[in-house]
């Protein structure tokens, strides 16, 4: 084969090796962008009220009361239970989190149903003006916004019978430094009816991973490209002399 046609077939195939080099390079930037921009949830707020009511958890809270290990109808250990302490209005409302990059809060929730559980601690509405509410505060409690209403009934909405698991994301406007939540009974018939509670509540935050500076990505790429090039052109001179 003529020597001439070889080198323009090393010349080619160096051609290839460059673009090669640069489709790296814009891989590499993708995936390092990509990656860097995934979120992990950190839990702010744990507490499964066995030990009792922490104020660490709730900056406040009315006629609720921790109880129910070994009681019928209660999960394993404690929970927060409303409506048997007094007559005055039932709510537990959070310290201030910071959940300014978004997360979720999540907890078990179960209204009263007496025919299976007893009416002591399970008395159950009878009206949707009874149901709890979750909300939340961006402003210390001087305003909530309603998340969503849960039924407390025995026969509308979800199945007070049992314990359910609920899980929300928090809103975009609720993505605060210092966010409260609030867990509110709309009204009751008093002391001892209409009764619920709620259990292992669980609030989180997304850690973001940090995101290199795009002065880095841009260093990083074009190094690596005059590294990669600075190669190839050698390669290629190389074959133009001995051509």
């Amino acid at each position: 084969m003529d020597p001439s046609q070889i080198s323009i077939r090393k010349i080619a195939s160096l051609d290839q090796q460059m673009k090669w080099v640069f489709s790296s390079i814009v891989i590499c930037l993708f995936v390092l962008l990509c990656t860097a921009r995934q979120a992990d949830a950190g839990i702010i707020l744990s507490d499964n009220f066995d030990s009792g009511i922490n104020p660490a958890t709730f900056s406040a809270y009315q006629n609720a009361q921790s109880v129910g290990d070994g009681l019928q109808g209660f999960l394993s250990g404690n929970a927060l239970h409303f409506g048997k302490v007094n007559d005055l209005e039932r709510f537990a409302t959070t310290s201030s989190l910071d959940v300014s990059t978004g997360g979720t809060i999540s907890f078990d929730f179960r209204g009263g149903n007496e025919n299976v559980d007893g009416a002591e601690y399970w008395e159950n509405s009878e009206s949707m003006s009874e149901w709890m509410e979750l909300s939340y505060s961006i402003d210390g409690g001087a305003n909530f916004v309603l998340l969503d209403s849960l039924s407390t009934q025995a026969n509308i909405g979800q199945d007070p019978t049992v314990w359910e698991h609920f899980d929300f994301l928090i809103p975009v406007d609720a993505q605060t430094a210092n966010t409260q939540f609030q867990f509110r009974q709309q009204s009751s018939d008093g002391q001892g009816f209409d009764l619920w509670a709620i259990d292992n509540l669980v609030v989180t935050n997304n850690v973001v991973t940090a995101v290199p500076e795009p002065t880095s990505l841009a260093l990083f790429g074009i190094g690596a490209g005059l590294v990669g090039m600075g190669a190839v052109r050698r390669r290629r001179k190389a074959a133009l002399v001995r051509q």
